[in-house]
């Protein structure tokens, strides 16, 4: 399976906004919405732990104009019944349903079942978002018996966007844990890495601080009291030592480099 340079940029473009939109639900209302043109479905829900292993917090992406009643919350969890293991695996996966179960009746609730026969829904394809064994968040798609059931070319992309999406809400729950543990404190270790493997002066290290941070190009200027000429230059700079061409490649060195096991968070 190969995508085209236009669907690598599209997925990039994706992983950028994933990181770069600080609020969390605007950024889950943003990643179903852009989603669909990949991945298009009838129904899809993004939800966040409720309690330990448990599903709440939803945002909804509805194309049926159902009003949000065939994943009923706080019912969501009841309605998938066996499937408790997925959630207590720790694992970061994607599970789709059809791979699993021949029937649904093996895995949804009754009422759950009535409500999906009433929308047409067949098909099942789930994201359990977990990092380093830990559950973060839950991303489940619908799909009528119209559109067939997802493809394997469409649990790749959700394979792509996993580690990422796990990655942005870990960093969502450790800068609200008042343990020590302050997220600025791992962007600048981060950096710190970067810059020593890459060979970093002392303003690009600022310069791809405030990038990390999700500064605008106007404000990096602004905080660092430079031109935007010479901001400019030193974002070629960092994009040179790196190999990397553009700001979707910065993250993905970002996400590479906190999942390194040799680099100490605390």
């Amino acid at each position: 399976m190969s995508f085209s340079e236009i669907d690598w940029n599209y997925l990039n473009s994706l992983i950028y906004q994933v990181n770069r939109i600080t609020d969390r639900d605007e950024m889950r209302e943003f990643f179903l919405n852009m989603l669909d043109t990949f991945i298009p479905c009838q129904y899809s829900v993004f939800c966040l732990p409720d309690g330990e292993n448990h599903l709440g917090h939803p945002i909804h992406h509805d194309r049926m104009g159902t009003k949000r009643k065939v994943a009923d919350v706080p019912e969501l969890q009841t309605n998938f019944v066996n499937l408790r293991w997925v959630f207590e695996s720790g694992l970061n996966k994607v599970f789709r349903f059809s791979d699993y179960y021949l029937k649904k009746e093996a895995f949804l609730n009754e009422p759950f079942l009535e409500r999906c026969k009433r929308y047409d829904i067949q098909y099942f394809l789930m994201i359990v978002l977990s990092y380093e064994f830990h559950y973060e968040g839950c991303v489940i798609l619908m799909r009528n018996y119209e559109n067939g059931d997802f493809t394997d070319v469409e649990v790749r992309i959700l394979d792509i966007l996993k580690d990422h999406l796990a990655l942005r809400l870990f960093q969502e729950r450790q800068s609200k844990k008042d343990d020590g543990i302050v997220w600025q404190e791992i962007i600048h270790k981060i950096v710190a890495g970067i810059a020593e493997k890459y060979h970093l002066t002392n303003r690009e290290v600022e310069v791809l601080t405030l990038i990390y941070e999700g500064r605008q190009n106007n404000e990096i200027c602004i905080l660092l009291s430079i031109a935007e000429s010479t901001m400019k230059k030193h974002i070629l700079s960092i994009y040179e030592k790196t190999g990397l061409k553009n700001r979707a490649g910065l993250m993905r060195l970002f996400n590479e480099t906190i999942s390194d096991k040799n680099l100490q968070l605390k």
